[in-house]
């Protein structure tokens, strides 16, 4: 047997659904609004229910979510839907509308057998503006929940829309509102009511059937599920350590995965002025979980000794499942690299800098890295114990990544192939997979 559930305002039907409730309207709850209290069977709203005879009333635990109308109205102007915007959407789409059917109209010519159908929706679309949809949607709303008798003029009115409204010129759209969400159709419906009436979602039958258990934060779940929803089809979102590091991956995944750039966003640093490196990232990692962004966050540190000592802090911080933290993968080139000043000395000496010193321009490529006599860049330690090092001629393989970029936007020729891209190549992978 099926169970229903009710969204109504004012105890005005709004929508109805079976076995679950619709998670968009929850939205406008919080699990707060949940009341759970003892009634009788006849004090459930009526204009849903009807009238409960005597012999069949009995007593029952209600589970009610409810705010009023103005609550309602304030959250929906906070997520964006504005009566503003519930006009716009509307009138463009009944203009779109408009447009079309006279165009089909045109191509078919006259003595069709749609020709009647589609003038009849052409001259409702004409008079049904959003200020006449409002006037009919206040005057069916109060005409079922006041009980108004309809004056001559309001009657015409509700005669002459109501086939628009719940007809097949409605369409995909709930009581033919045209709108991208259902929410601005409720928005306009809220004006439509008093401020001090309630929005209610009714959820009783449905914790009975056992469609939700007692306790089971239903709102909570619903809005979560929408945001699981947005975080897949939302953009990633990428930190860095710093603004170098945004640039250069941002540009080497615009040449080598372009397909891709679109599903990935990189925090802007210069925008925002933040400072860099690892101790920042670490706090805007702290923040941003605490913040409960609910886009699927990439946070990406270096492969030295200073952001392994950063992520420390971060051990005993239960993070979100949305923010993955990673440092640039080790690399074997990375196992035996130049290096100057290793405990004292300053002959160069070739170490493994995976984990201590492996910054990002050690990723843009061993043609970057060369110097001009033909041997590479080589990194300083430096600290009391010498286990923190850093690239020398940082400036000098910066621009030679960027003179890089540029000539292999420019270069048409198989050239391309001489280009060292593996280091970046390892870290955008390790990006991509960051999620799986």
């Amino acid at each position: 047997m099926s169970t229903y559930t009710y969204f109504d305002l004012a105890g005005w039907e709004f929508w109805g659904s079976q076995s679950r409730v619709f998670p968009i309207l929850m939205t406008v709850f919080r699990e707060s609004n949940r009341c759970e209290f003892s009634r009788m069977l006849s004090e459930r709203n009526h204009l849903i229910w009807g009238t409960i005879e005597a012999e069949e009333d009995e007593r029952e635990n209600a589970v009610v979510y409810r705010c009023s109308v103005s609550q309602a109205i304030d959250r929906l102007n906070v997520m964006g839907f504005t009566l503003e915007r519930a006009r716009e959407e509307y009138e463009e789409r009944r203009k779109d509308l408009i447009k079309d059917l006279l165009e089909k109209m045109e191509d078919e010519g006259t003595n069709t057998s749609s020709e009647e159908w589609d003038a009849k929706r052409v001259a409702a679309l004409k008079t049904m503006t959003f200020d006449a949809y409002k006037s009919v949607l206040k005057s069916t709303i109060l005409k079922v929940t006041q009980h108004i008798a309809d004056s001559s003029e309001e009657t015409d009115t509700l005669d002459k829309y109501d086939e628009f409204i719940n007809g097949d010129h409605a369409g995909d759209y709930h009581m033919g509102f045209f709108c991208s969400d259902i929410r601005s159709l409720l928005r306009l419906a809220c004006e439509c009511v008093p401020g001090d009436a309630d929005v209610t979602q009714d959820i009783t039958d449905l914790i009975h059937a056992g469609y939700y258990d007692k306790d089971e934060e239903v709102c909570k779940d619903a809005i979560d599920f929408l945001l699981s929803d947005y975080s897949e089809n939302a953009p990633y979102i990428i930190l860095t350590e710093g603004i170098t590091d945004q640039m250069f991956l941002q540009g080497a995944m615009r040449l080598l995965y372009p397909h891709l750039v679109d599903y990935y966003t990189f925090f802007d640093f210069q925008g925002k002025k933040s400072q860099g490196g690892a101790g920042p990232l670490v706090n805007l990692v702290k923040a941003f979980a605490a913040a409960g962004i609910t886009n699927r966050i990439i946070v990406l540190f270096d492969n030295d000794t200073a952001a392994f000592d950063a992520r420390k802090s971060l051990k005993n911080i239960h993070l979100p499942k949305n923010i993955v933290v990673i440092n640039y993968p080790d690399r074997s080139e990375l196992c035996s690299y130049p290096t100057l000043g290793s405990k004292g000395l300053k002959d160069l000496r070739n170490l493994d800098i995976n984990g201590s010193a492996a910054s990002l321009e050690l990723y843009l490529g061993h043609d970057c890295l060369l110097t001009d006599d033909g041997s590479l860049c080589p990194v300083k330690w430096s600290g009391l114990s010498g286990e923190q090092g850093s690239l020398t001629n940082k400036a000098f393989v910066q621009s030679k990544f960027n003179d890089k970029l540029k000539n292999y936007e420019d270069d048409n020729t198989n050239e391309k192939a001489e280009y060292d891209w593996s280091g970046l190549r390892s870290i955008l992978e390790l990006v991509f997979k960051s999620f799986n």
